[in-house]
């Protein structure tokens, strides 16, 4: 049998054995813009000859930002780095894995940010949620058992 003392520790253990590992640190990932490598390049159109061409040496140490207000049919990410493809303040582009990215939009700055690999929060929160109503079932029918025994041990007055 399951003691009180032993459902929390029990539901902890289930929930960090369904867990995945990440990269993502709980309060902010990898600062890695100093160590990345690569660049994005941006087409303004599908056979363009003159793209522009962006790495970490490109963004002035001051700013955080590259200024471009060019139209940009596509984007390829290439190497480490991640970038943001600023439109407006209600329109941004995350670009932060290998390989072409679609546009198509006038292109006000870009920002080099920080890569941040996000974990599966699926898998985790699915488990302990079916952690927590297993370890509950658990509960309820070893309270119920114990109640059920318990009316049976109380003599009453017929049996005595």
């Amino acid at each position: 049998m399951i003691s009180k003392k032993h459902i929390l520790p029990l539901a902890v253990l289930i929930s960090l054995a369904f867990s995945k590992q990440t990269n993502a640190g709980v309060f902010g990932g990898q600062e890695n813009n100093q160590d990345c490598d690569g660049g994005i390049i941006l087409h303004s159109k599908i056979d363009d000859d003159n793209p522009v061409r962006l790495t970490k040496d490109d963004f002035p140490k001051d700013r955080k930002f590259y200024k471009l207000n060019q139209y940009v049919e596509f984007g390829r990410h290439e190497g480490t780095c991640c970038y943001k493809l600023i439109v407006n303040k209600n329109y941004k582009l995350d670009v932060m894995d290998s390989g072409d990215h679609e546009v198509k939009r006038v292109v006000k700055r870009v920002a080099m940010i920080d890569c941040v690999k996000t974990g599966n929060i699926v898998v985790p929160v699915v488990a302990t949620s079916f952690a927590i109503i297993l370890i509950a079932t658990i509960v309820i029918l070893l309270r119920r058992r114990y109640q059920h025994r318990k009316a049976l041990s109380v003599p009453t007055e017929e049996t005595s």
